[in-house]
């Protein structure tokens, strides 16, 4: 139950793809500029320091990187689950080096 007076909050889940490997700086940022308003992150990159790809889990404010259990397709992305993710707060994310917005369906 809503109190009165407040807003419902819609959550949302938005894509970035991922242009190159992403390096551990990187990866902070941009979990530094979403950690207000995305809980969640989940995707495939190619990690700079390990030089292969790696499956992002960031939940609760812990980041994981994990080995995939079979080798990863071609593509590479972040998905942002949170609520009230408007058009210039995905732009700022998209904004970051290695990152632009997904353009058709969210992996």
């Amino acid at each position: 139950l809503r109190e009165q007076g407040e807003t419902f909050k819609q959550e949302v889940n938005d894509a970035l793809a991922v242009d190159g490997p992403v390096g551990k700086e990187t990866l902070a940022a941009l979990i530094r500029t979403a950690r207000d308003r995305v809980p969640r992150i989940k995707g495939i990159i190619d990690s700079k320091e390990q030089g292969r790809a790696v499956i992002v889990q960031y939940a609760a404010g812990v980041l994981r990187l994990e080995t995939p259990p079979s080798r990863p397709g071609p593509e590479r992305f972040l998905v942002c689950i949170g609520r009230n993710l408007d058009m210039p707060f995905t732009e700022r994310l998209a904004a970051l080096p290695g990152f632009s917005r997904m353009r058709g369906e969210t992996p």
